[in-house]
């Protein structure tokens, strides 16, 4: 009898993981290109270059943050107002169908290879490197407000609107949080009064950020204004914001995007509208999808620093 040491165990999942990031890179660089093909992706990506076309954004974003950004935008572009989006396959296993009269909203998915091809390949001599893996394409998917409930199945469950007490405790209650990954990146936070209209700044040479603690400054308002702060920390020590110039005005928009976005993923409403650079609107290359890229990227960073403290995690 032989066995598998741990070596070669160790061995087999290196390059089980190998494969597997190698086939998201795939997939990632299929999407693009067939994403720079298709008009309707294009007309999502443009309508960034616009303040409303941003703030719709934003709002699927607060929602759907987990999805890929062409996603995002191609909701934000059909259905700016969806939270929740599935298949009629996956709305009928969760008990509830598409109502007949409903526009589908299309995003990219991958869709697995055909039994057909599956079945060619088999004969063929089933090498693995040949194996049909499907193709990405655009496919049909619903928001919760165009489903009903099965008979016999439960009701929508209505998302339950917080007060504003209640955003603001929420937000107050991760300032620890958010304190506590400052200092892991190497920015520790100390909060003191201010004499002048600024609330908060960085000090590059440092690192330390300061914010306002005078008493006009509440809780609530100096855990946003460390968000804003801490998103320009990571804008700069982003590794993919190569090629991005990222002005004043833009850097404004990108910070402030991001504290919208984790504003919103704790449950406090964030009524400001982000209004994006006039040139913009002119701009043939659609920079702007770059730089919301960007603040996915940022938001998401601090997301999972929230989401770790929420958890329990050291």
């Amino acid at each position: 009898m032989s066995f598998v040491g741990s070596a070669q165990v160790a061995q087999v999942e290196r390059s089980k993981t190998s494969r597997n990031e190698r086939r998201r890179a795939q997939n990632q660089q299929a999407l693009v290109e067939r994403a720079a093909g298709d008009g309707l992706t294009q007309k999502a990506m443009e309508a960034l270059r616009t303040s409303d076309g941003w703030q719709r954004w934003l709002q699927v974003r607060t929602h759907l943050g987990g999805l890929d950004l062409r996603n995002q935008l191609l909701i934000a572009h059909q259905r700016p107002s969806a939270q929740r989006v599935a298949g009629s396959r996956g709305w009928f296993a969760l008990g509830y169908e598409v109502r007949s009269d409903e526009t589908p909203v299309r995003v990219w998915a991958h869709v697995p290879a055909s039994k057909a091809a599956l079945g060619e390949w088999e004969k063929a001599g089933s090498a693995s490197e040949e194996k049909p893996d499907g193709e990405l394409r655009l496919v049909p998917v619903f928001d919760q407000s165009q489903v009903r409930p099965l008979p016999e199945a439960p009701e929508p469950v209505e998302e339950e609107q917080a007060s504003q007490s209640s955003e603001a405790s929420k937000l107050i209650s991760l300032l620890g949080q958010l304190i506590k990954f400052a200092s892991e990146i190497g920015s520790p936070v100390n909060f003191e009064p201010i004499a002048s209209a600024v609330r908060g700044y960085h000090e590059p040479g440092t690192g330390e950020i300061v914010i306002d603690a005078s008493p006009d400054f509440p809780p609530a308002a100096r855990a946003s204004r460390l968000i804003y702060e801490l998103a320009n920390v990571l804008i700069d020590e982003d590794p993919r914001r190569k090629g991005l110039t990222l002005c004043n005005g833009e850097r404004e928009v990108v910070a402030r995007s991001v504290v919208w976005c984790i504003s919103s993923s704790v449950g406090r409403r964030y009524d400001e509208t982000i209004t994006v650079p006039a040139w913009w609107e002119t701009d043939n290359d659609v920079v702007a999808v770059r730089y919301a890229a960007m603040v996915d990227r940022v938001a998401d960073r601090l997301e999972a620093a929230l989401l770790s403290g929420l958890d329990g995690d050291p």
